[in-house]
């Protein structure tokens, strides 16, 4: 992935360029990879960068979404819902050894995996109540179980 200096006024305005043809040809959303790595050393340039697109495409249409993969922890992910994004992917949740497949396959209890969920929930919504959580499994990075 391209380093872009994401604090440039022109390199923001190629984004909100882009963003508003594909907004203008009728799509309602993105998914935004890698966001946690826009800026290695600076995650508040990442969150404010995510905060700046998200609300100029909601500006074009209020119905807008976005998806961010942030591939860390619930407490980075849960600092990354300050960006006001609704939805994040719950690493915590994925991939084979997560509590999603290790409920599944009885290596852990669904006491366990409440527990889980509340702790996201919790967390998640202490940053934007608005958030909508983004569990799954697997994706195209990992071993599909």
């Amino acid at each position: 992935m391209p380093d872009l200096n994401l604090s440039s006024e022109a390199v923001r305005k190629e984004f909100e360029d882009i963003a508003k043809f594909w907004i203008d040809m009728g799509v309602d959303g993105f998914r935004m990879d890698a966001a946690m790595h826009f800026d290695e050393e600076d995650q508040a340039l990442n969150i404010e960068t995510l905060n700046w697109l998200y609300s100029y495409c909601t500006s074009l249409n209020p119905d807008f979404y976005m998806v961010s993969e942030v591939w860390s922890g619930q407490g980075t992910i849960e600092s990354y819902y300050k960006s006001s994004i609704p939805s994040y992917f719950n690493f915590a949740l994925a991939d084979a050894e997560g509590t999603l497949v290790s409920v599944g396959r009885g290596g852990s209890t669904a006491t366990a995996f409440a527990k889980k969920m509340l702790s996201c929930q919790e967390d998640y919504s202490a940053s934007n109540p608005d958030y909508i959580d983004a569990p799954f499994i697997t994706n195209h990075d990992m071993g599909r179980v």
